[in-house]
Formats: C-alpha cells, sequence, structure tokens
C-alpha cells in the first residue's frame, strides 16, 4: 500500500512550466471560469458552474452555511485542488500551464482548520528556524493582538508551542491559535490574502478589528469567507463597502 501511495503521479506541474507574469505591484486577476468540482468518491459537485473574478487590488467576501463550498473554492483559487471542469485562471491563463510550487508564493491562506509547529512561536509565526526576523515577528503579533499574551509567556518569543513534543510548550485558546495564524499570514506577506472561515471563535468586536487590520495591509488582493451573512454585512457596511459580497450555497453562486 505504501509503495502504491509513493509511485502515486504527481497531479501538479512541479517542475518547468511557464514563468508567473510579471506584476510590480501585486495585483493579479483571478478567475474561476465555468467551475465545477467534485470530490472523488461523490455523488454530486462540490461546488458547480462557478463564474467568479477576483479583479486587481479588489477586496471580496463570500458567505454561505457550513458545506456550502466555501473552503472548496478557496482551495480552488490558491491552487490546492484543480477543477473537475473548467478553468481557474491567473490574469488570463490557466494555473496549469505555471509551475505550482511557483504559484504557491502568492499566496497566504489561513483556514479554519489549520496545523501549528511544535516550535517555538517565533518559529510559528515565520514558519522557519533560520533568517527569522524578530522586529517583523513582533510587529505582526502586535498587529494580530498577541502582544499581552505574547509579554505573558514565559521565554518570550522563544516559548514553545504545544506539549506533544516538548514538555515546558504553552497551550494556546482556539482565538489565540486564529490570530496566531494571522500574524503567519501577515510575516509572510504575498500578495493574495485568503481567511477561510477564521472568525467563528471570536466575538463580533474582534472580528470587526481584524477585518479592519488586513484591509488596511497592502495586500494585492484579499478574499474572506465566513458562513455568519449578517455579521460580515454588519461589519463590511461599517467599513466603508470596499468588499464585494456573494452569497455561495448548495455549491452553487446565489448573490
Amino acid at each position: 500500500v505504501i509503495r502504491e501511495y509513493l509511485e502515486l503521479p504527481e497531479p501538479f506541474r512541479m517542475e518547468g512550466g511557464k514563468p508567473l507574469p510579471e506584476c510590480a505591484d501585486g495585483k493579479y486577476e483571478l478567475r474561476l471560469e465555468n467551475v465545477s468540482f467534485r470530490y472523488p468518491g461523490a455523488d454530486k459537485d462540490a461546488l458547480h458552474g462557478i463564474d467568479l473574478t477576483v479583479h486587481p487590488g479588489e477586496r471580496l467576501a463570500v458567505v454561505g452555511l457550513n458545506g456550502a463550498g466555501k473552503t472548496t473554492l478557496v482551495k480552488l483559487l490558491c491552487g490546492f485542488y484543480d477543477p473537475s471542469e473548467g478553468r481557474v485562471l491567473l490574469n488570463g491563463e490557466d494555473i496549469r500551464e505555471f509551475n505550482r510550487q511557483e504559484y504557491y508564493t502568492l499566496f497566504t491562506a489561513v483556514f479554519q482548520k489549520f496545523s501549528v509547529l511544535e516550535a517555538t512561536l517565533e518559529e510559528n509565526v515565520a514558519q522557519t528556524r533560520e533568517g527569522i526576523d524578530e522586529a517583523r515577528v513582533r510587529e505582526c503579533l502586535e498587529k494580530a493582538g498577541l502582544t499581552e499574551r505574547v509579554a505573558a509567556l514565559p521565554d518570550d518569543l522563544k516559548t514553545h508551542i504545544g506539549r506533544e513534543v516538548f514538555e515546558d510548550g504553552v497551550l494556546l485558546s482556539g482565538g489565540e491559535m486564529q490570530r496566531l495564524m494571522l500574524a503567519r499570514a501577515l510575516y509572510k506577506n504575498a500578495p493574495i490574502l485568503l481567511l477561510d472561515d477564521l472568525f467563528d471563535k471570536l466575538d463580533m468586536g474582534r472580528v470587526e478589528q481584524l477585518i479592519k487590520l488586513v484591509s488596511g495591509e497592502e495586500f494585492g488582493q484579499i478574499v474572506i469567507t465566513d458562513c455568519n451573512k449578517v455579521r460580515l454585512e454588519t461589519i463590511l457596511g461599517r467599513q466603508g463597502g470596499n468588499y464585494r459580497l456573494y452569497v455561495l450555497a448548495n455549491g452553487e453562486i446565489a448573490k
């Protein structure tokens, strides 16, 4: 079984491919062109006939109940999946033509289900052990609202997170974990930010703070998904209507 797994063909173009289009301001166009996606073994599409464009510099919000297809849509945009039908386009070109590893560098994606490294706090933010910019780590943690929590840690940025490997590791709450993932996204500073159902464990005030924060950063595009339509509409309305809002229902764009 292990041998069969290791011999499975790589589904994505990890070598060669077209160079990514040059875009000095980091503002690309992403487009889903008549995209459908069905998970292996499923009897119906998770997404069906999606036509959606994220214009250069645009902020986009997608709301829908759990199971509506929001996470699938985000994973198609950032190239974790290829569509069963249709195309995902970057500046008008099918992303399957690009080197997928290079394509991934365009995105910072934060999902509701995420992984935290059994490592130090600064390593979790920077996602590396070498060449960490400590000042930038602190700046990103401050923006994510974790300054007070960091001040209370026993070894500051060197504090281990998690206890599966380190007996002296610190456990963070669900909300603190989400803010840590946001700090990680800010540190990477990729052109396109994708936040997928990140706000479930946060109160409305904190959600509004985080949306205001990321909206003020210099991302080329931002795509936010959430399951609470009323909450997101209210918050985005207060921020001047800079986001285009779509409703996703049963795998299709409803609005």
